[in-house]
């Protein structure tokens, strides 16, 4: 999700309409759609994370969904590039945002940056404000058809500058005493919105590769399917539950992931399971008004 002003500078009058529009629809003037959404979500998961801005989560708190199998997480103040901000004003930002958290009686210890973008050195702020983890890190998979991919699709590696999965193993690393846990790329919106794929066979076929991949290595599958297109991919996403649960994969919160690395990072995962897979869903704004949200508060 990008702010209005952003979207203008970048793709101009013409298509911040076009993009508008989208918007509009996808989210509604309410957060009804948003709300049948995360119920459908909640129920199809057995366990999954969401990260919400604090904002958000101040104007629609009895329309957002509380069950056992959900853990929140903090995705910001309001949703802005964190990674551009001094320590001090990200300091700020995050302290409100627990104090938003804290009135409603949701304790978090959990956060992921906007765009996933952040400067890992800031994790001594996310350690003295009490965060366990951070899931702001990425992780790219090749695993998408060639035919799909385009010229969005390597904006998109070159904007999140994920770690390669060829590369380095996807596990749980621990860094200023903060558990870092990376979200595993290509997501939601890079397989739907950038390479326009809507047939759901296809997104479960490239989200299974990562699956049977991190299951064979022993490693962890951190998924990113944004609320607002569940709808969009809750066949791939039952799909995959199933086959997880097959597999004997350990399908839990990115607190749990982040509690037993925290203790257990020697030893692999818990017994009988060989690795791990979370869900997780940002919840940027739950309708087109929240919009006002999003703007480069710098204060």
């Amino acid at each position: 999700m990008t702010s209005i002003k952003n979207t203008i500078h970048r793709k101009g009058a013409k298509g911040t309409l076009k993009r508008m529009t989208k918007l509009i629809t996808r989210y509604g003037f309410s957060s009804s759609k948003m709300t049948k959404n995360l119920l459908q979500f909640s129920k199809a998961s057995p366990a999954v994370t969401w990260p919400i801005t604090a904002k958000t989560l101040e104007s629609h708190y009895t329309n957002i969904p509380k069950a056992p199998n959900v853990e929140y997480a903090v995705h910001g103040c309001i949703h802005v590039d964190y990674s551009k901000l001094s320590a001090e004003t990200l300091k700020k930002h995050l302290h409100k945002a627990l104090q938003i958290f804290h009135t409603y009686n949701i304790n978090v210890c959990g956060f992921r940056a906007p765009y996933l973008q952040w400067n890992n050195s800031d994790n001594n702020v996310l350690k003295s404000l009490g965060f366990l983890y951070n899931s702001s890190s990425s992780i790219h998979w090749d695993v998408v058809p060639e035919k799909y991919l385009n010229k969005s699709y390597d904006l998109a590696l070159t904007t999140y500058k994920p770690i390669d999965a060829n590369q380095k193993q996807s596990l749980p690393f621990i860094k200023n005493d903060v558990v870092c846990i990376p979200v595993s790329l290509p997501d939601d919106e890079i397989l739907i919105d950038r390479l326009g794929i809507k047939d759901q066979n296809i997104l479960f076929k490239v989200w299974m590769k990562i699956l049977e991949q991190t299951n064979e290595r022993g490693e962890l599958f951190v998924l990113q399917l944004h609320p607002e297109r569940f709808h969009l991919a809750n066949h791939a996403l039952a799909n995959l539950i199933k086959a997880a649960k097959q597999k004997s994969v350990w399908v839990t919160t990115l607190k749990d992931v982040a509690e037993w690395w925290k203790t257990h990072a020697n030893d692999g995962w818990p017994e009988n399971y060989k690795s791990a897979f979370c869900i997780t869903g940002d919840i940027d704004v739950m309708s087109i008004w929240d919009y006002r949200f999003m703007r480069e508060d710098k204060k």
